[in-house]
């Protein structure tokens, strides 16, 4: 475009009056990326990669920033080709391959960026951060085993991390260990901040989950009612709840509301209809359940009308 020229005129002025000012590279790397020519912009982002002049904090800036998710963002393979030659330059650094896994993971590409987390880890294993995106990412790749392993080693760590010590219950709750993941998620909730509430309104639903797996329902409940309380549009508790009421057959009004709720919050999601049909069920509403049990079926096979 005419202003992009315009612009690349007026840089390639201020490079004659300034060599090797990185800035003046990652202008020129911006102007480029707008003109959509990816080679050049590359190329200058290299450029200003290998500069001296920039630190290492500025130049994981950089690499966010080519990765930045916008129209003007680098395509994947000239971005992971800037993430190899940044941790070239500072291989014993933690950041840099923290920064490489949260590339990878931004991709998509779960199990490179979970190698490049526990690089970063083997060389210092006392960042927070990372610990909390390796186990995301291995939540997220169902290795629960290593949640286990690696939440517990970062747990000790820092036992006062509300996250790592939720994300290390979750990886119990998916090996089906209720206990284990019981005191991780206690130990989460009274260390969590008062005004984090969706870490609060998680915490207390998968408690709740938990204590009407291990009976103690009068617990179950209180979690249940703490978590709806932080937030009333919570369809997830509201649906478990109601659904261990209904096949405990009590409270079956207050268990009946709460279905309906969670369907009008989440219109067409079979699982929360299957739990309204058996609530309905349990009050001998059996005319009514049935047509809920069509539905769920219906939206669970995937036809329409």
């Amino acid at each position: 475009t005419r202003r992009a020229k315009q612009a690349l005129n007026i840089l390639e002025e201020a490079e004659t009056r300034f060599p090797d000012d990185p800035l003046v590279s990652l202008a020129k790397a911006d102007t480029y990326l707008a003109m959509r020519n990816h080679r050049y912009a590359y190329n200058y982002l290299r450029e200003a990669l290998l500069s001296d002049r920039l630190d290492m904090d500025a130049k994981a800036g950089i690499i966010y920033t080519a990765a930045g998710g916008e129209k003007q963002s680098l395509p994947e393979r000239e971005l992971l080709k800037l993430t190899d030659l940044f941790v070239g330059i500072y291989p014993r650094e933690a950041k840099a391959h923290a920064v490489q896994g949260d590339i990878y993971m931004q991709l998509g590409q779960l199990s490179l960026s979970r190698d490049a987390y526990l690089a970063a880890l083997d060389i210092n294993k006392y960042i927070e951060g990372i610990w909390q995106q390796l186990l995301q990412v291995e939540i997220q790749l169902g290795y629960f085993d290593d949640v286990e392993t690696h939440g517990g080693e970062a747990a000790a760590l820092f036992p006062n991390n509300a996250i790592i010590l939720f994300m290390t219950g979750h990886g119990f709750l998916g090996n089906k260990n209720p206990n284990e993941a019981r005191t991780y998620l206690e130990a989460a909730l009274n260390n969590a901040q008062e005004d984090n509430l969706p870490l609060l309104t998680q915490l207390y639903s998968n408690l709740g989950d938990i204590y009407h797996s291990l009976r103690m329902y009068p617990e179950s409940e209180v979690a249940y009612e703490e978590a709806i309380a932080l937030d009333s549009t919570n369809a997830y508790a509201l649906n478990n709840y109601a659904y261990y009421l209904s096949i405990r057959k009590e409270k079956l009004d207050r268990a009946e509301a709460m279905s309906r709720r969670s369907n009008d919050l989440q219109p067409d999601y079979p699982s929360y209809q299957d739990t309204y049909a058996w609530v309905l069920f349990q009050q001998g509403e059996y005319g009514e359940a049935l047509a809920w049990i069509e539905k769920a079926v219906k939206n669970a096979d995937g036809s329409s009308d």
